[in-house]
């Protein structure tokens, strides 16, 4: 039923909001199903009065949790619902009473009632806008709340109370309603208004601003104000009728809603306060534990720093005292730990010399900041060590700095590695300079996420271009042709070729791309330019043509006809043996064939 936030009275009663969404719309429902929510006779004189005087007691209720809560805690937004609920309550009391005939008045009662519960409507629309506003412009949280503001509390409900009375002994009011009209009580209409605007608008922001339950159980109450309003301007046509009796029940819903919502704050407020109590205790309960740890740590800390590789130091602000210094010092420098408690600058000795002046004053130049400095040191007599120490001042509880701690650690392998990475990236950069083709790096997708190209060559587009675009906005054309490449290469492994053409400043030109798996969801792409090797290629076919052209030439000009004249020779001679009878006539009919 309850959802709870972060903070402690920030709650919303699920139930409250059901049950006054359903009071909102019931009676209506009802009216059309044709039930009737009282029994018949019941008169409706005395039903609005029990709405009415159950109202005007469910706002002074409200008013004087308010004012409880004030004395506590003084909190703005309460101090508006108290008003809220305070002045429109005096109204509503006199009222009331004209209503049940205890207080005399001088004009007709139904234009006296719906003419006071307008102004009583608009009073307390007003205070909502009001208060609100004010704590959306400027905020006002906290206030004191002495004796001069309530006594001008009280000097305020007497100037409203006798308003009431002053207006009671009117003799004429003007017209409280017009049964023809659309609008059959004009005089409700600003109050309607009024809680539109702190329903639509408002309450909104105070919500969003303050997420509290106070502001939801105004934003809610501002739902059966609405109705309310509604119901009584443009459905009363007359006094006591259906809709004025809906109307009254729903501004009972109204004063009862901000009542259970100070009821609920007053009530997280007391939890809230039980559970810091609560945490309190837990909190002594958790230090005392944390003592006891805190006792086995420095041991542990003290084994830690006795065997771990870096030095850890601690020194006075100005590097004039060293208090604390780990083993690890006689291991890197090469001197004891007692000489540098002796002499806070003994590890100059072995500092290089062109850095000595440097670290001589390294503590007086940097003890109000963080620092970090790189120096070399000759260990054993010659080697030459890297040393990376950083510094971080310690203040104490008035923020000046009283200790210097650092960290000193053996960087001679890094950096030899790092120079070591810097000639290679060297190198690397050289080889992609000296590289003519182009070179892309891609994902699965076929995003483009790096690239390289040699500077002076000619290109399609310029490849930064490229960057974090997918192939396919580019190449319309060829991009499921690069993709099935890309989805190839990264399946088996295998490097894929496409060749493609491009125009490039009005001119064809083809290139080949190579696409060769780099990761497991990445591929590497070269891009050449082959317009010169196809060109090559064309112009080794064409040579080729024209040979077997020159050849096919002179077979058929020379050769051919020379074939020609043996196979007519041939021919003749078979003719002149067969005739002679001789039997070498068949062979020279297969010398014949033969030159065919």
């Amino acid at each position: 039923m309850w959802t709870e936030r972060d903070e402690g009275d920030d709650r919303r009663p699920s139930a409250l909001v059901v049950a006054v969404v359903a009071a909102c719309i019931l009676p209506f429902l009802f009216r059309i199903a044709g039930w009737r929510l009282l029994p018949t006779g019941v008169d409706g004189s005395l039903i609005h009065s029990l709405f009415e005087w159950s109202a005007v007691c469910a706002s002074l209720f409200t008013a004087f949790l308010g004012l409880l809560y004030l004395r506590v805690r003084s909190d703005f937004l309460v101090l508006t619902i108290v008003l809220a609920a305070f002045v429109p309550g005096i109204w509503d009391a006199l009222h009331a009473l004209a209503s049940i005939g205890l207080m005399q008045i001088s004009t007709e009662l139904q234009d006296f009632v719906p003419f006071t519960w307008a102004i009583s409507r608009t009073l307390r629309a007003l205070c909502f806008l009001l208060g609100t506003a004010i704590i959306l412009l400027w905020t006002p949280r906290r206030m004191r709340i002495g004796p001069g503001a309530l006594l001008a509390s009280v000097v305020a409900v007497v100037v409203i109370a006798a308003s009431f009375l002053d207006l009671a002994l009117w003799e004429s009011l003007p017209a409280a309603h017009f049964s023809e009209g659309l609008i059959k009580r004009p005089w409700d209409v600003p109050a309607l208004i009024l809680f539109a605007i702190n329903g639509l608008v408002l309450f909104p922001l105070l919500l969003r601003r303050r997420p509290t339950i106070l502001s939801r159980a105004l934003l809610l109450s501002a739902l059966p104000d609405v109705v309310a309003g509604a119901a009584m301007a443009f459905g009363s046509a007359s006094l006591y009728d259906f809709p004025f009796r809906v109307a009254h029940g729903l501004k009972l819903v109204a004063a009862v809603v901000p009542c259970v919502g100070i009821s609920l704050f007053l009530i997280g407020g007391f939890r809230r306060e039980r559970r810091v109590a609560d945490r309190l205790e837990r909190t002594v309960t958790e230090l005392t534990k944390a003592e006891d740890e805190l006792r086995v740590n420095e041991a542990q800390l003290n084994q830690l720093t006795e065997n771990i590789r870096e030095v850890f130091w601690l020194s006075s602000a100005d590097g004039a005292s060293m208090f604390y210094v780990s083993p690890a010092y006689e291991d890197i420098f090469g001197l004891s730990c007692q000489s540098l408690y002796e002499n806070s600058e003994s590890y100059l000795e072995v500092v290089h010399p062109d850095d000595r002046e440097t670290m001589s004053d390294l503590a007086a130049r940097n003890n109000t900041k963080d620092f970090e400095l790189e120096f070399r040191i000759l260990k054993n007599g010659g080697e030459l060590r890297w040393l990376r120490t950083r510094g971080f001042p310690i203040r104490n509880e008035a923020g000046a700095v009283f200790r210097l701690a650092g960290v000193t650690e053996d960087i001679t392998e890094s950096k030899y590695a790092a120079e070591e990475l810097k000639k290679s990236e060297a190198r690397n950069r050289a080889l992609l300079e000296a590289m003519p083709d182009l070179m892309f790096r891609l994902d699965r997708r076929g995003t483009i996420l790096d690239y390289h190209a040699r500077s002076g060559i000619p290109l399609y587009r310029e490849p930064s271009e490229f960057l974090g675009r997918n192939l396919g906005s580019f190449f319309p054309e060829l991009g499921e042709r690069f993709m099935d490449a890309l989805r190839a290469a990264l399946d088996s492994g295998t490097m894929q070729i496409v060749e493609y053409r491009l125009c490039i400043d009005n001119f064809e030109a083809d290139y080949e791309a190579r696409f060769v798996r780099s990761a497991d969801n990445e591929v590497l792409v070269l891009v050449r330019d082959i317009t010169e090797q196809k060109r090559l290629e064309k112009e080794v076919l064409d040579v080729s043509n024209r040979e077997q052209h020159r050849i096919g030439h002179d077979l058929h000009d020379g050769i051919s006809q020379q074939l020609t004249g043996i196979a007519l020779l041939c021919k003749a001679l078979q003719r002149q043996l067969a005739a002679n009878g001789i039997p070498e006539a068949a062979q020279a009919r297969q010398i014949e064939e033969l030159a065919h």
